[in-house]
């Protein structure tokens, strides 16, 4: 028993070490993350994106991390203002399926998971929230219906792992 107990944690902590702390440094803000094992990123001057597939060609990746200056008062009625406004308004068959509260970084977050279609396919999608030093930091999980529970719970895991820092 206790030979097994020892390869198990061997190989728990092996597949711990596998994923790796992503850092990308803006001119304000350093933020990182930890990247799931085999899931890759590209990051452009607006948007940071990250994949559970490949990240090669001109595809669009289904996670979107970003952050402006908007030092919002309460994540609650930001998250409300993109589902209820922007989404509802835009996306075809916009269905909100769920929403609650969550933490990153030790701060308040707040997420909704809501379906539409695309190009008549069905989509289904994961909003996160919150403000860190006056950033308002949105991240968008995008994928196709059948493959967004398959996704789900390494996603948030990513995301509760987000710590950002001032670049001083």
């Amino acid at each position: 028993m206790k030979k097994l107990l020892f390869i198990l944690l061997i190989g728990c902590c092996a597949a711990a070490t596998a994923q790796e702390r992503v850092t990308i440094t803006d001119p304000d803000l350093v933020f990182s993350y930890v990247l799931p094992q085999d899931w890759c990123y590209k990051d452009d001057p607006l948007y940071h994106y990250i994949s559970p597939a490949g990240c090669d060609g001109e595809q669009e990746l289904p996670i979107s991390l970003t952050y402006f200056n908007y030092d919002c008062p309460d994540v609650e009625v930001c998250l409300h203002g993109k589902v209820n406004g922007e989404f509802k308004s835009v996306l075809t068959d916009f269905e909100l399926k769920d929403k609650g509260r969550d933490t990153v970084d030790g701060t308040e977050a707040r997420w909704a998971i809501f379906t539409h279609t695309t190009e008549g396919a069905p989509v289904k999608e994961m909003i996160y929230v919150f403000v860190r030093f006056g950033q308002l930091f949105e991240a968008r999980c995008q994928f196709q219906a059948e493959s967004f529970d398959q996704y789900h719970a390494e996603i948030r895991r990513l995301l509760r792992s987000l710590q950002v820092k001032p670049n001083r």
